[in-house]
């Protein structure tokens, strides 16, 4: 179990409050947006906002993408189906769906390859377009993210780990190399609080509760799936624990795990009524990006692919296998003192994300990798539990993170797709390769 340090009695004291939480929470989004900022103006000479005096719109209804969807240095990539999504909804699609299976004709104008929540939401935040829709998604990221942080320094993993390594996980959670994307428009934000409010909720042994956040999380994306099977699980492991249960409590629970998934059978059922195939967007999915994932590839994966995870300029092989092996190094100690229904949810939560996001990345390269091991957060319990007691293993570790946040992830994050942007963060030669 970890040793106690040596500190002054005021300190653990101050730690536990919430006042000096908030204010670590408020440092770490400030420190976040003006790294993304600073690599904006000093890589791309891009300000934070390009065009203060014109939101988001579309010029002509039937266009590709909003005009100025990326005027704010936090929105890049796939914001810009989100904002077509929340502007325009699904008005171009379709009305009887897709019965050839084709999606080419319509795939930049109807955007299905993405989950929609997150921009209904946005629209909803934003009174119905009122608002910008660029600063409501910022708005909602940054709440979410305050939020998560805050909850992340409370006692449901202090009790369970410890003060200082409960702090040491949140430092290697803010300098992980994607940890930008909490203060970006993406939908990490809100999957993340979600999730780690569902994990509350059961610790506090409030189930129903925790199986809607649970729930909410699995229709945010794709890999949030993770959250509602997880936290399905540990209700199973719960009831184990309390078996017999009665007629009503047998209900109960039963309700509880139809909860946990509410959000994405919802959003199945959505698809079934408006395009008649309530897996469209995996088939969409699939054809917008040119790959026809399986899960053989996981056990016995194209070498290229592999090589090229490695060598590619976001390293996404490198960090998958960094992840996998701290995780292998810590877990045990890490989830030492949890519950089993809780060492559950975290051992699912943690399993199922990373074989999500394999499933849909291995024949491409694990793309996007990085981003989707974030939404992993069991992952920084165990480095933690690796790290809290050896300061130069931790040390080298953050120096590692914290270059590759700057260096890799953040600028290719910041300049987003083309060439120019491979020729401002990586190596000449990758220029003409994607």
């Amino acid at each position: 179990m970890f040793e106690r340090l040596s500190t002054p009695a005021w300190l653990p004291r101050i730690a536990r409050t919430i006042p000096f939480r908030l204010s670590l929470v408020i440092v770490c989004l400030v420190v976040h947006l003006v790294a993304i900022t600073s690599v904006g103006r000093s890589r791309f000479r891009r300000p934070f906002d390009a065009a203060p005096n014109e939101a988001p719109h579309f010029v002509n209804r039937t266009d590709a993408s909003a005009r100025q969807w990326d005027r704010l240095v936090v929105s890049r990539w796939d914001t810009g189906h989100y904002t077509t999504i929340a502007l325009r909804g699904y008005t171009l699609c379709p009305k009887n769906g897709f019965p050839d299976g084709n999606f080419a004709p319509t795939q930049f104008t109807c955007d299905l390859a993405f989950y929609p929540t997150y921009p209904w939401l946005a629209w909803v935040a934003s009174l119905g377009g009122r608002l910008p829709i660029d600063w409501t998604f910022l708005a909602i990221s940054l709440v979410c993210s305050g939020i998560f942080l805050f909850l992340w320094t409370g006692p449901w993993f202090v009790e369970r780990m410890g003060l200082w390594p409960t702090y040491v996980s949140f430092v290697v959670l803010n300098v992980f190399t994607s940890a930008y994307t909490l203060v970006t428009a993406q939908t990490e934000p809100l999957a993340l609080v979600l999730t780690l409010g569902a994990f509350v909720a059961l610790t506090g042994r409030r189930f129903l509760l925790g199986a809607l956040l649970a729930g909410a999380a699995s229709a945010v994306r794709i890999t949030a799936l993770s959250t509602g099977v997880a936290y399905g699980l540990a209700l199973v492991a719960v009831t184990a624990q309390q078996w017999p249960l009665d007629r009503r409590a047998l209900g109960r629970r039963a309700l509880e795990l139809v909860a946990s998934g509410w959000g994405l059978l919802t959003l199945l059922g959505y698809y079934a009524f408006r395009f008649h195939d309530p897996l469209v967007y995996l088939h969409a999915h699939a054809q917008t990006h040119g790959h026809s994932p399986s899960f053989a590839r996981l056990f016995a994966p194209d070498v290229d692919q592999v090589a090229l995870a490695m060598d590619r300029p976001l390293h996404e092989g490198v960090w998958l296998a960094a992840a996998l092996l701290w995780f292998g190094l810590g877990h045990r100690e890490a989830f030492a003192r949890f519950s089993i229904p809780e060492r559950v949810f975290c051992y699912a939560l943690f399993g199922i994300c990373v074989v999500v996001a394999a499933y849909g990345t291995a024949d491409l390269a694990f793309q996007g990798m990085n981003r989707y091991l974030f939404l992993c957060f069991p992952l920084f319990l165990a480095i933690a539990a690796q790290t809290a007691r050896r300061p130069f293993v931790l040390a080298l570790w953050i120096v590692i993170c914290v270059w590759h946040y700057w260096n890799i992830d953040l600028c290719e994050y910041t300049g987003g797709p083309g060439n120019n942007t491979l020729k401002m963060c990586h190596a000449q030669h990758w220029i003409g390769h994607f």
